[in-house]
């Protein structure tokens, strides 16, 4: 079931390519739909999965693509997704990520993103961030990020954040 279709459909992968489908009622309001392709890869130790999505809901559309390429120890994660509604908004977000298996208990991570309306031309928003995993033991890990984020609404009002935040994790 993809989530927010009402009803959905999806085929069994073949030859590494994948659909699924779903329509969204809208009850009194706007029907929608929702359309997904995929494509994986492997070539050796490296694996490559490909995605696009679409939705479409009354004056809103939106379109996702992106990529996953796992090379070893290796995982770098690029995303583009565009949301327009109507006249009002159009935006469209980039983001790329990149993490590191260093050794069987330390990833590294690090990850960059933007965010503009082409409908607002001061609306903007940057974030950018670090962070390493340490596995402690099993089930308990202990993350620190930092992070930043500058943003720019369509008013042209700037804000600034930055923070570091440390994570213990425990699952059973």
């Amino acid at each position: 079931q993809i989530p927010e279709a009402t009803v959905s459909w999806s085929a069994p992968a073949v030859s590494g390519f994948s659909i699924t489908a779903g329509l969204v009622d809208g009850g009194t309001g706007d029907d929608g739909s929702i359309l997904g392709i995929g494509y994986t890869v492997e070539a050796g130790s490296t694996t490559v999965a490909l995605s696009m999505d679409t939705y479409s809901k009354g004056t809103t559309d939106a379109t996702s693509i992106g990529a996953v390429v796992t090379a070893g120890d290796f995982v770098l994660t690029l995303a583009s997704n565009n949301n327009e509604v109507g006249t009002t908004s159009d935006r469209t977000g980039d983001a790329m990520g990149l993490t590191y298996a260093v050794s069987d208990t330390l990833t590294v991570q690090a990850y960059s993103g933007t965010t503009d309306d082409s409908t607002a031309a001061s609306y903007k928003i940057t974030d950018t961030g670090v962070g390493a995993t340490y596995t402690i033991t099993p089930g308990m890990t202990v993350s620190i990020t930092n992070n930043s984020v500058e943003a720019t609404t369509d008013g042209g009002v700037k804000t600034t954040t930055d923070g570091t935040a440390l994570a213990l994790n425990v699952t059973f």
